[in-house]
């Protein structure tokens, strides 16, 4: 047999040509393997429909005798220090601050396969003409992130630039405490969460509400906005919802999909009063933690953010949910209520070109000038 039948077949969408198509094809695959809310349609859908026309977009799906890969990827050129020609493709993300903001975590290729060849064609197909590669935040249990383990991958140079912790909370061990979450996790914050609790219950009893219709929704989407940046406007930040773009893809996504029951929005009371609000996806019996605002300025002294999750995690082990995942980050408040993680990592793939060999060497020299020096995050 010819060796070139065992290269895998791989086929292109760009965008401009068109979606016909896309969404079978995409949930033709979903229905083959592992994935994640941030690669399901609902979500990608969304993403492709609020991106500017400008960006350029494309689907490519490769296959082979193993199996099947498949994601999207968008273009951007820019210039780096004024000298370096960055000509990056990104899966699932644009490349722009402005709409990555999203922060779409667990990225992954639709694949069932770990065959490293089947990414090697995805890359050598991709319609333009590229130097890096950027896989932002993979879920390291899943294609391509199970597989970027070595430094060199065919001709292309494979760099870890990033690993951050995604803490979760198992439900089933609340269940296992007969809904008693603060027995699960380390003493002192059970302890903080237990004080918390009796100085809230004497202002009135602790409850939360469910949205149950988009009316509802969008109220609670509404005072979570408010409270969220009254919170960091008051620490001298812009808050995540002060981007229009932002926040109208979020009242999209929530309009179009919270009859499907992945949408959670969550308002949190102690007695008529408001502590908070919180913004969930569910997917495969996953809740993963998004957006929250709390109120801060009246109710600091009761936690509400402790409390207001504290609530949450106990209204979904009872309802039987698998876990709460508070995404990536390496957070007080999410270690300490955690009771397990993943770990998410963030690759860039490059190929040879003399200034991005120029910029790695200028940055191994600025770091023995500066060995102290910490990335701030």
């Amino acid at each position: 047999m010819n060796a070139l039948s065992h290269q895998p077949k791989v086929a292109i969408y760009d965008r401009n040509d068109g979606k016909d198509g896309w969404q079978t094809l995409w949930e033709d695959a979903l229905a083959c393997c592992d994935h994640g809310y941030f690669q399901s349609w609902a979500w990608i859908n969304r993403w492709l429909v609020e991106l500017p026309p400008e960006i350029p977009v494309f689907l490519i799906r490769a296959e082979c005798h193993s199996g099947f890969a498949m994601g999207i990827f968008t273009f951007r050129r820019r210039k780096r220090w004024s000298i370096v020609d960055s000509r990056a493709v990104h899966l699932h993300r644009s490349g722009h601050c402005s709409f990555d903001s999203l922060t779409p975590e667990y990225n992954a290729l639709l694949s069932n396969s770990d065959n490293p060849n089947l990414l090697l064609s995805l890359l050598d197909a991709l319609p333009i003409n590229w130097n890096e590669a950027y896989f932002t935040l993979l879920d390291l249990r899943r294609y391509p992130g199970s597989i970027l383990n070595n430094k060199q991958l065919g001709n292309y140079r494979v760099t870890w630039v990033d690993q951050r912790p995604s803490y979760y909370v198992e439900l089933d061990k609340v269940r296992d405490c007969d809904g008693d979450y603060p027995a699960t996790i380390g003493s002192q914050i059970r302890q903080q969460l237990r004080a918390s609790t009796r100085k809230a219950e004497k202002c009135g009893a602790l409850r939360i509400e469910q949205a149950e219709s988009l009316v509802d929704a969008q109220a609670i989407f509404s005072s979570l906005v408010e409270l969220h940046q009254l919170a960091w406007q008051r620490r001298g930040e812009k808050g995540a919802f002060h981007d229009a773009w932002f926040r109208t893809f979020h009242q999209n996504l929530i309009a179009e999909r919270m009859r499907y029951g992945e949408i959670q929005l969550l308002r949190i009371l102690c007695g008529d009063h408001v502590l908070g609000c919180v913004y969930n996806f569910v997917y495969q019996n996953e809740v993963l933690y998004y957006q929250s605002g709390f109120d801060y300025e009246h109710f600091s002294q009761l936690r509400p953010g402790l409390l207001s999750h504290k609530l949450a995690i106990e209204f979904n082990a009872a309802r039987g949910r698998g876990s709460y995942n508070f995404l990536a980050g390496e957070v007080r408040y999410k270690r300490s209520l955690a009771t397990n993680k993943h770990i998410l990592g963030s690759s860039v793939i490059q190929k040879r070109d003399a200034g991005l060999a120029v910029e790695r060497w200028a940055r191994k020299v600025r770091s023995a000038c500066s060995p102290g020096r910490q990335q701030q995050r």
